[in-house]
């Protein structure tokens, strides 16, 4: 599994037309599975490749850290279940407080900019850790 730290690095030149699965994915429950089953299912179909984009850290480590959930797994084994899952690469973005006070828009022109390397997108939720919620999702369709 190729594992790059989005923006700072280049998309590997084997992620063939990423199809990508947003989110911070922790604990990788049953809808997290059905989300990133269904992204490998695409990437096959279009032999691509099924990449995930998540967040380290945790978005409300950052925007409220008093009140921050414990984490129910560690970036390792994060990327070991991603792994687990069938996919093939991991984009992991350094989630800051600057971030964090993006609207929606700017979250997907600024941070999003993968929309120039991806085929497909899926989100595993509304995204909280912009002032607005935002559904990435249908974000990212229309900037794709």
């Amino acid at each position: 599994m190729d594992i790059i730290h989005f923006p700072d690095d280049a998309r590997p030149p084997r992620w063939t037309r990423p199809v990508l699965a947003l989110g911070n994915f922790d604990g990788l429950h049953r809808g997290h599975r059905k989300i990133l089953d269904r992204v490998c299912r695409v990437a096959g179909e279009r032999s691509a490749t099924a990449v995930v984009m998540t967040f380290d850290p945790h978005p409300p480590r950052v925007v409220r850290a008093d009140k921050a959930p414990p984490l129910l797994m560690t970036k390792a084994q994060k990327i070991d279940a991603f792994e687990g899952a069938g996919l093939q690469g991991a984009a992991i973005v350094r989630f800051t407080t600057e971030m964090s006070r993006w609207d929606p828009e700017a979250f997907v022109d600024q941070e999003y900019q993968v929309a120039c390397w991806i085929s497909a997108s899926a989100s595993a939720s509304k995204l909280s850790a912009t002032p607005r919620r935002f559904n990435a999702s249908a974000s990212l369709r229309v900037v794709c």
